[in-house]
Protein backbone atom coordinates (compact mmCIF):
# COMPACT_ATOMS: atom_id res chain seq x y z
CA UNK A 1 0.00 0.00 0.00
CA UNK A 2 1.33 3.08 -1.05
CA UNK A 3 0.48 5.92 1.78
CA UNK A 4 2.15 9.49 1.85
CA UNK A 5 2.42 12.10 4.33
CA UNK A 6 0.33 15.14 2.67
CA UNK A 7 1.59 18.35 3.93
CA UNK A 8 4.30 17.21 5.81
CA UNK A 9 7.05 19.64 6.76
CA UNK A 10 5.53 22.03 4.51
CA UNK A 11 2.90 23.55 7.34
CA UNK A 12 0.49 21.27 7.09
CA UNK A 13 -1.33 18.80 9.49
CA UNK A 14 0.97 15.90 8.68
CA UNK A 15 -2.09 13.67 8.00
CA UNK A 16 -1.80 10.13 6.14
CA UNK A 17 -3.41 10.25 3.41
CA UNK A 18 -3.68 7.22 0.24
CA UNK A 19 -1.66 8.21 -2.79
CA UNK A 20 -3.93 8.62 -5.72
CA UNK A 21 -2.59 7.94 -9.50
CA UNK A 22 -3.64 10.04 -12.09
CA UNK A 23 -7.13 9.39 -13.28
CA UNK A 24 -7.21 5.63 -11.95
CA UNK A 25 -8.75 5.94 -8.20
CA UNK A 26 -6.41 4.23 -4.96
CA UNK A 27 -3.60 2.13 -6.18
CA UNK A 28 -5.47 -1.01 -3.71
CA UNK A 29 -8.94 -2.06 -4.67
CA UNK A 30 -11.37 -2.32 -2.69
CA UNK A 31 -11.52 -5.59 0.03
CA UNK A 32 -14.30 -4.98 2.14
CA UNK A 33 -16.05 -8.09 3.40
CA UNK A 34 -19.31 -8.63 1.40
CA UNK A 35 -18.74 -6.74 -2.21
CA UNK A 36 -18.48 -8.77 -5.00
CA UNK A 37 -15.41 -8.96 -6.88
CA UNK A 38 -15.18 -8.15 -10.36
CA UNK A 39 -12.99 -10.61 -12.17
CA UNK A 40 -12.08 -10.76 -15.95
CA UNK A 41 -13.98 -12.90 -17.74
CA UNK A 42 -17.00 -13.57 -15.28
CA UNK A 43 -20.08 -11.80 -14.96
CA UNK A 44 -22.18 -10.95 -11.79
CA UNK A 45 -25.34 -12.40 -12.13
CA UNK A 46 -27.94 -10.03 -11.66
CA UNK A 47 -31.86 -9.70 -10.71
CA UNK A 48 -33.67 -6.48 -12.00
CA UNK A 49 -37.48 -6.44 -11.08
CA UNK A 50 -39.89 -3.55 -11.77
CA UNK A 51 -41.28 -1.89 -9.34
CA UNK A 52 -44.55 -3.63 -9.77
CA UNK A 53 -43.07 -7.27 -9.69
CA UNK A 54 -41.76 -6.01 -6.06
CA UNK A 55 -44.81 -5.00 -5.07
CA UNK A 56 -46.77 -7.94 -6.06
CA UNK A 57 -44.14 -10.23 -4.79
CA UNK A 58 -43.97 -8.29 -1.56
CA UNK A 59 -48.14 -8.88 -1.17
CA UNK A 60 -48.01 -12.08 -1.88
CA UNK A 61 -45.27 -13.22 0.68
CA UNK A 62 -47.15 -11.43 3.21
CA UNK A 63 -50.42 -12.46 2.52
CA UNK A 64 -49.58 -15.81 2.87
CA UNK A 65 -47.91 -15.16 6.57
CA UNK A 66 -51.15 -12.87 7.46
CA UNK A 67 -53.59 -15.69 6.37
CA UNK A 68 -51.52 -18.40 8.20
CA UNK A 69 -50.81 -16.14 10.96
CA UNK A 70 -54.56 -14.65 11.93
CA UNK A 71 -56.73 -17.64 10.58
CA UNK A 72 -57.82 -21.03 12.39
CA UNK A 73 -58.99 -23.15 9.70
CA UNK A 74 -57.30 -23.77 5.84
CA UNK A 75 -60.33 -21.99 4.40
CA UNK A 76 -60.61 -18.99 6.00
CA UNK A 77 -56.72 -19.00 5.92
CA UNK A 78 -57.38 -19.22 2.24
CA UNK A 79 -60.10 -16.36 1.95
CA UNK A 80 -57.47 -14.27 4.05
CA UNK A 81 -54.85 -14.54 2.73
CA UNK A 82 -56.31 -13.84 -0.85
CA UNK A 83 -58.43 -10.96 0.59
CA UNK A 84 -55.03 -9.12 1.88
CA UNK A 85 -53.51 -9.92 -1.75
CA UNK A 86 -56.39 -7.69 -3.41
CA UNK A 87 -56.01 -4.79 -0.17
CA UNK A 88 -52.69 -4.91 -1.05
CA UNK A 89 -52.04 -4.29 -4.67
CA UNK A 90 -55.38 -2.33 -4.99
CA UNK A 91 -53.58 0.39 -2.25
Amino acid sequence: MAWTRAGAGAGGNGRLRRKVRRGRGIVEPDLRRGRAQYRRGEKAMTIALSHFTTVTLFAALTSIIFGITQRDTPKTMLRYGVYCFVLFLGA
